[in-house]
């Protein structure tokens, strides 16, 4: 009886064993899923900046396109040349502030 009691017992300890096993590796498995998916949410995110970056650049270059658009219009309307003088250090300027 003795014998049997150790065998059941040795048998009790590797079914314990062989549960902390896999449970660790079952845990280790979702603990590199949620990793892989924070890494994928972090891509999506630096994309979406790189894009509302590009998105702001060009909406700035449109922005500074018409003001000097409107600055050489009405130097012109003013009988200046637009591309001379202080006309041109105007636009220059505008140029030079928005980059």
């Amino acid at each position: 009886m003795a014998a049997l009691a150790s065998i059941a017992s040795l048998v009790g300890a590797g079914a314990t064993l062989y549960g902390n096993v896999r449970q660790a590796q079952v845990a280790s498995a979702n603990n590199r899923a949620q990793a892989q998916v924070a890494q994928q949410q972090e891509a999506g995110r630096q994309q979406a900046l790189v894009v509302q970056g590009q998105g702001d650049a060009q909406s700035r270059a449109q922005t500074l396109a018409r003001t000097v658009a409107t600055a050489r219009a009405r130097l012109a309307a003013a009988g200046l040349a637009p591309d001379e003088g202080s006309a041109g250090a105007l636009v220059a300027g505008l140029r030079q502030d928005a980059a």
